[in-house]
Protein backbone atom coordinates (compact mmCIF):
# COMPACT_ATOMS: atom_id res chain seq x y z
CA UNK A 1 0.00 0.00 0.00
CA UNK A 2 1.57 3.67 -1.34
CA UNK A 3 2.30 6.01 1.54
CA UNK A 4 -0.17 8.90 1.22
CA UNK A 5 1.16 12.01 -0.41
CA UNK A 6 2.24 14.96 2.12
CA UNK A 7 -0.49 17.51 2.31
CA UNK A 8 -0.41 21.03 2.86
CA UNK A 9 -2.34 20.78 5.82
CA UNK A 10 0.29 18.89 7.62
CA UNK A 11 1.81 22.66 7.41
CA UNK A 12 -0.74 25.28 7.68
CA UNK A 13 -2.09 26.18 11.06
CA UNK A 14 -5.41 26.06 9.77
CA UNK A 15 -5.20 22.38 9.09
CA UNK A 16 -6.41 22.97 5.69
CA UNK A 17 -4.99 21.85 2.19
CA UNK A 18 -4.17 18.76 -0.07
CA UNK A 19 -1.11 17.80 -1.72
CA UNK A 20 1.47 20.00 -3.73
CA UNK A 21 2.99 18.71 -7.18
CA UNK A 22 5.93 18.93 -5.76
CA UNK A 23 7.18 19.40 -2.48
CA UNK A 24 10.23 21.10 -1.23
CA UNK A 25 11.98 20.98 2.65
CA UNK A 26 14.53 23.50 2.25
CA UNK A 27 16.61 23.76 5.37
CA UNK A 28 19.43 25.97 4.42
CA UNK A 29 19.58 29.45 2.52
CA UNK A 30 21.14 27.54 -0.19
CA UNK A 31 18.10 25.03 -0.73
CA UNK A 32 15.35 27.48 -0.91
CA UNK A 33 17.59 29.93 -3.56
CA UNK A 34 17.94 26.54 -5.44
CA UNK A 35 13.89 25.56 -5.35
CA UNK A 36 13.04 29.10 -5.89
CA UNK A 37 15.08 29.30 -9.27
CA UNK A 38 14.68 25.70 -10.71
CA UNK A 39 10.69 27.11 -10.28
CA UNK A 40 11.37 30.28 -11.62
CA UNK A 41 13.89 28.70 -14.61
CA UNK A 42 10.97 25.60 -15.65
CA UNK A 43 7.75 28.56 -15.55
CA UNK A 44 6.12 26.37 -12.35
CA UNK A 45 3.68 28.02 -10.26
CA UNK A 46 5.51 28.75 -6.56
CA UNK A 47 3.83 28.70 -3.03
CA UNK A 48 6.37 29.54 -0.07
CA UNK A 49 5.07 27.98 3.69
CA UNK A 50 7.35 29.36 6.22
CA UNK A 51 4.79 28.87 9.56
CA UNK A 52 1.65 28.70 7.45
CA UNK A 53 0.00 30.71 9.51
CA UNK A 54 -3.12 32.57 7.62
CA UNK A 55 -2.75 30.66 4.91
CA UNK A 56 -6.01 28.11 3.19
CA UNK A 57 -5.11 25.94 0.53
CA UNK A 58 -7.54 23.76 -1.18
CA UNK A 59 -8.06 20.54 -1.00
CA UNK A 60 -7.20 20.08 -4.40
CA UNK A 61 -4.21 20.80 -3.29
CA UNK A 62 -1.46 23.10 -5.22
CA UNK A 63 -0.30 22.36 -8.94
CA UNK A 64 2.94 23.51 -8.45
CA UNK A 65 6.29 23.52 -6.26
CA UNK A 66 5.44 24.54 -2.48
CA UNK A 67 8.62 25.25 -0.83
CA UNK A 68 8.46 24.87 3.20
CA UNK A 69 11.42 27.22 4.52
CA UNK A 70 12.89 25.16 7.43
CA UNK A 71 15.84 27.58 7.77
CA UNK A 72 16.64 28.36 11.27
CA UNK A 73 19.13 31.03 13.15
CA UNK A 74 18.76 33.90 15.53
CA UNK A 75 21.57 36.30 15.43
CA UNK A 76 21.25 38.99 17.84
CA UNK A 77 23.63 41.80 17.22
CA UNK A 78 23.54 44.93 20.14
CA UNK A 79 22.70 48.27 19.48
CA UNK A 80 23.89 51.53 20.84
CA UNK A 81 20.39 51.95 22.74
CA UNK A 82 21.24 49.32 24.68
CA UNK A 83 18.80 46.75 22.72
CA UNK A 84 19.51 44.37 19.97
CA UNK A 85 18.73 44.26 16.59
CA UNK A 86 17.86 40.50 15.74
CA UNK A 87 18.15 38.74 12.69
CA UNK A 88 15.74 35.61 12.65
CA UNK A 89 15.56 33.14 9.67
CA UNK A 90 12.02 32.35 8.18
CA UNK A 91 12.19 29.04 9.15
CA UNK A 92 11.77 29.80 13.02
CA UNK A 93 9.14 29.07 15.44
CA UNK A 94 7.81 32.32 16.28
CA UNK A 95 6.57 31.40 19.74
CA UNK A 96 9.73 30.21 20.30
CA UNK A 97 11.13 33.39 19.88
CA UNK A 98 9.26 35.40 21.58
CA UNK A 99 10.02 33.40 24.49
CA UNK A 100 13.76 33.93 23.96
CA UNK A 101 13.37 37.38 23.63
CA UNK A 102 11.23 38.09 26.74
CA UNK A 103 13.80 35.78 28.74
CA UNK A 104 16.58 37.74 26.99
CA UNK A 105 15.00 41.22 27.93
CA UNK A 106 14.68 42.19 24.03
CA UNK A 107 12.01 45.07 23.99
CA UNK A 108 10.80 46.97 20.98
Amino acid sequence: MPDRPELLADHTTLRLGGPARKLVHARTEQELLDAVRAADESGTPLLLVAGGSNLVVGDAGFDGTVVLVETTGVEPEPDTCGGAVVTVAAGESWDAFVERAVQEGWVG
